[in-house]
């Protein structure tokens, strides 16, 4: 991405203008729109001379760019802002300026220590950027730990502020996880089991990180732990019920008390409403024959608590055709998934295809003029003209397409006319 050339002079003096040029752009009213293409110029001017001599200069507009893109971001708060997409692009190049020289470990620590001190908004892009960072750099473990570890001390103390906002609590809420997960994954690399457990348990009440704890537990084969930890999640964190269950599977499963992992995987599947759930169960059920009556017991239940989409997943994934057909053709379900339905029932069951096709037609008919309905509307009328061919019904179809002239424009149906 970057040109290579020889030329040398006035690089401080540019370095000074790119800056300023960067502080004038974020100091405007504008749209992210035009933010983006504003700062997109200004990378364009980037793209000059990489080498030793001017390198450094370079590093420092970037950080100087980065630190006012999450200062930006920190205020809007909004996890999926083009600014957040478009930060996600440039960083990449950034990223490859960084491997692609040859950094001292002075400037390393120095680019590491600016990284954990941004503002963090309400996404994780700068943790992946700084975990990055430690994976694809020859930074200094110890340095890693202590900064990481200085910058959580002062966040602790931050929180402790009892004139914080909700805003401001939160936003310091998420750094802190932020630093926590960094350390975790850290501690994680080098094996130090020790340093792990004490800062997921100190961590544990602040951040109610109960899956870190367990997933610990069972890499130490400290299964009671696990069970222990999960019960404390399904106590303490209602938002994550279906992972603790699902987590409690995992540990019976492994201790072969399978009765007992299929209770918790269908807790789980009532829950979450993950198809992939429902596979584990079945698959358990050939190593514990005794446990298959809970193969209907947990379709019934899906049924009579109206689980369709879920249902129609399994029944496809599964090739239950006809269970599936059974399914879309109720009137409550989704446009989506009667499309989807159709996709896979018109070679067998071409007549009640044909129904779900005339119901997604005319739902999209009502507003025909739109350019994404008119191409599935002809979509439409192609696959029930194929069926009523197949079905040797010509006659049939065209007097549906004399019936589709009370709601269809003559100009769609004319290309359909025989």
């Amino acid at each position: 991405m970057f040109k290579f050339f020889n030329k040398k002079s006035n690089e401080e003096e540019k370095k000074d203008i790119y800056i300023k040029e960067i502080e004038n752009i974020f100091s405007q009213e504008m749209t992210s729109e035009e933010l983006i293409k504003k700062i997109s110029e200004l990378i364009d001017k980037l793209q000059i001379i990489i080498n030793e001599e001017n390198i450094y200069k370079i590093e420092k507009t970037w950080r100087a760019l980065f630190d006012n893109l999450f200062i930006y971001l920190s205020k809007i708060g909004i996890s999926d802002s083009p600014i957040r997409s478009f930060t996600e692009n440039i960083e990449q190049n950034y990223f490859n300026l960084i491997t692609q020289s040859s950094f001292t470990q002075e400037k390393l620590k120095e680019i590491f220590t600016f990284f954990t001190n941004l503002p963090v908004s309400n996404d994780y892009f700068l943790q992946d950027f700084i975990h990055k960072f430690i994976d694809k750099t020859n930074l200094e473990k110890d340095f890693i730990e202590n900064i990481l570890g200085i910058h959580l001390k002062d966040i602790i103390q931050k929180q402790s502020d009892a004139y914080l906002s909700n805003t401001q609590y939160s936003l310091i809420k998420n750094e802190r996880l932020m630093i926590v997960e960094l350390l975790l994954n850290f501690y994680e690399k080098n094996n130090n089991d020790e340093k792990y457990l004490n800062l997921a348990l100190n961590e544990l009440h602040g951040l109610d990180d109960y899956l870190r704890l367990i997933n610990f537990a069972i890499r130490q084969n400290n299964l009671n732990d696990a069970v222990l930890y999960c019960f404390q999640g399904i106590h303490n964190d209602s938002d994550n019920h279906g992972a603790y269950f699902e987590k409690l599977a995992e540990i019976y499963e492994k201790q072969n008390e399978f009765l007992k992992a299929i209770a918790y995987r269908t807790k789980s599947l009532y829950i979450t409403k993950n198809k992939n759930v429902y596979f584990k169960i079945k698959k358990m059920f050939s190593l514990y024959p005794d446990s298959r009556e809970y193969n209907s017991k947990i379709i019934k239940f899906l049924r009579d608590n109206n689980q369709y989409d879920l249902l129609i997943e399994i029944f496809l994934e599964e090739k239950r055709i006809e269970d599936v057909l059974e399914i879309a053709l109720l009137p409550e379900i989704s446009i989506e998934e009667k499309y989807l339905v159709a996709e896979h029932t018109k070679k067998d069951f071409p007549e009640d295809t044909l129904i779900l096709y005339k119901e997604i037609l005319k739902f999209f008919s009502s507003s025909c003029k739109e350019e994404s309905h008119c191409e599935m509307i002809n979509n439409c009328l192609n696959e029930i003209k194929q069926l009523y061919n197949n079905l040797d019904k010509k006659e049939d179809w065209k007097k549906y397409l004399s019936e589709l002239k009370n709601f269809l424009p003559e100009d769609i149906l004319c290309k359909y006319i025989i």
